[in-house]
């Protein structure tokens, strides 16, 4: 109605620049974003003001025009140099940007005009956390909530952040996830019936729920699940709450039977949507990730709800009825840590799809240099004090390795910096570092052909990080924990058969590599044949994984059948044990498994 009524006063006075800037906004909150940039165009056109330039930065962000939207904010802060708005929102744009430092000193300056700002410390924190100051990172955070306890975007930062904190305990962990839960999660009008037919047999209708439709870390394992459907027996609809699109974007469209853009759409206009697509599972792939709609799974427009791939540990919401993992990310006696139901697919929760344009694996850097090379291609945010003190002790073990670090954020002189101060203060020189910056993904695959031997982080571990180096024939070291997070990368070697690359402790850790490095010939070995192996293997096998899948989403909706049938519809319990697709059949629910767990 809003835009219909613009559109008749710019037909009646074309040249009314306020009711252009107004259109450009109200299209921008529908994430239309490249009419949005029409409308700002055209309101500039016919008068420039701070306000229509505002609204053309703001665009120009979520359309990923970064330096645009800085050259939109930097102008309006020249026509007014006290505009709030606009000095928020170029802080905003620097971080977007990598330019950690100048953001920072643009918060400070919100901050000096309005102390009890929420939502400067928490950008603060998301700087912090992607310098790898993850105490820092935490502090800002919690102050944040402090000042605002409830903005639910705020208290997810704060959740993914502790995530990659090492001192965390699990039972912590998951106190603070339960109390997002308990604060956000009971809406008033949540949904209790569904008119879904609750036949058990029948095709089902899928919801998926993601801000990742687009070229995302996630995004290679989503496009498996899509490709992995039978579509004779399962209707996919897309709700994508990301309104930047790309390449990604447009295969994602082609395989889903029904697309929503859902940008600008409030948690309940979402519910009813779903609801009018007759969802029967609704999954979110985002948890606590950025543009979640967690606020709309709480309402429960679906009969089923699951979480899957996006958040590596529970959302908090009893409302989602399932976490699908796998055996290796929760180990039995684990799944109290979650208010879902854990539901493990076999062997693994990820399928693999390589990318078409991956360069031929190159012979290990070893055999031409005479040293070995470590490498981590990981986001500097899990390159905590505690990871990089392990790898200089490895360092330190072999006088004449080297370590090479890529990651955006190293193109950030102050994030280069810390990395460098770490390491030389660990007794390591600042020859036997390099440090690299951004670049494409093809770049990226290759030079994984510089690096001998791959080091995963902890607690947060790689995931489409260690699928890529795996791919291009690198081994890679990883010591899990408790947390799921943890554990992503030892999925991935055990489902290609390398268990013996898995430590268990950080001795075992700087064994293992040392062990891989003494064997020069053997890492060319590995470049010859991984590649092909992890093609045969599980993780790659899409009609295996498919045929998982389906019978997991099948159990799911069985179940309800199940319930419905019996006209109880009771919720699920928020803490219950962990099932694999066959427990949850009718008729063959088990008893929970045993409590003892050995793998912490």
């Amino acid at each position: 109605a809003a835009l219909a009524d613009l559109d008749a006063v710019l037909l009646r006075a074309p040249e009314h620049g306020r009711a252009w800037a107004e259109k450009g906004y109200a299209l921008h909150a529908l994430g239309r974003y490249a009419e949005g940039l029409d409308a700002f165009d055209q309101a500039l056109e016919h008068e420039e003001s701070v306000y229509a330039l505002i609204g053309l930065g703001l665009v120009e962000i979520d359309h990923g025009m970064g330096q645009a939207a800085l050259a939109a904010f930097d102008r309006a802060l020249e026509l007014n140099p006290e505009n709030f708005d606009a000095r928020f929102y170029r802080a905003q744009t620097l971080e977007m940007l990598g330019r950690f430092e100048e953001a920072l000193a643009d918060y400070e300056d919100v901050l000096a005009r309005r102390p009890d700002f929420a939502f400067a410390y928490n950008n603060i924190g998301k700087i912090k956390r992607d310098m790898g100051l993850i105490d820092d990172a935490l502090a800002a955070l919690r102050r944040a909530l402090a000042l605002d306890p409830n903005d639910p975007r705020i208290h997810s930062n704060l959740l993914l952040t502790l995530l990659y904190d090492p001192s965390q305990h699990r039972e912590d962990l998951a106190r603070e996830h339960a109390a997002w839960g308990r604060r956000f999660g009971q809406p008033t009008g949540r949904f209790t019936e569904w008119q879904n037919d609750p036949d058990p047999t029948r095709p089902l209708r899928i919801g998926i729920v993601s801000a990742e439709l687009c070229r995302h870390a996630v995004s290679d394992w989503l496009m498996a699940v899509f490709r992995a459907l039978n579509r004779s027996r399962f209707t996919v609809i897309c709700y994508s709450s990301n309104g930047r699109e790309d390449n990604m974007t447009a295969r994602f469209k082609e395989l889903a039977d029904g697309w929503r853009l859902v940008v600008g759409m409030d948690d309940r206009r979402l519910a009813e949507q779903v609801r009018a697509d007759s969802i029967d599972i609704l999954i979110d792939i985002s948890g606590h990730t950025a543009l979640n709609r967690l606020g709309c799974f709480a309402l429960k427009p679906a009969p089923v709800q699951a979480t899957w791939l996006g958040y590596p540990f529970t959302t908090g919401l009893e409302a989602i009825d399932y976490a699908i993992m796998d055996e290796v990310a929760v180990a039995p006696g684990e799944e109290g840590l979650f208010a879902e139901r854990v539901i493990r697919l076999s062997p693994s929760r990820f399928c693999y799809e390589p990318p078409a344009t991956a360069p031929e694996p190159a012979e290990p850097p070893v055999l031409r240099q005479g040293w070995i090379t470590f490498g981590s291609f990981n986001n500097v945010a899990k390159l905590t004090g505690e990871v990089l003190a392990l790898w200089c002790r490895l360092l330190q073990r072999l006088p004449t390795a080297r370590l090479i670090l890529k990651s955006p954020s190293l193109d950030n002189p102050s994030v280069a910096t810390r990395i460098r101060e770490a390491i030389r203060e660990a007794g390591v020189s600042d020859g036997r570092l390099e440090l690299r910056g951004v670049s494409d993904n093809a770049t990226v695959l290759r030079q994984y052909g510089d690096i001998d031997i791959a080091l995963d982080p902890f607690p947060f571990g790689g995931g489409a990080t260690s699928c890529e180096a795996l791919w291009m024939g690198v081994p890679i070291v990883t010591m899990p924990g408790w947390q799921p997070v943890s554990r992503q990368t030892e999925t991935l070697l055990r489902g290609i058969g390398r268990p013996e690359w898995v430590a268990r402790g950080a001795d075992d850790y700087i064994d293992i590599a040392v062990r891989l490095a003494s064997q020069p010939l053997r890492l060319a070995d590995y470049r010859t044949v991984q590649r092909q192996a992890m093609a045969n293997s599980a993780l790659c096998d899409q009609r295996l994984f498919g045929q998982e899948v389906e019978k997991t989403l099948r159990a799911m909706w069985e179940r309800f059948c199940t319930q419905s049938r019996a006209s109880t519809q009771k919720p699920v319990p928020a803490q219950s044990p962990v099932w694999t697709a066959e427990a949850l059949m009718p008729g063959k629910l088990m008893g929970p498994p045993p409590s003892d767990d050995t793998r912490t």
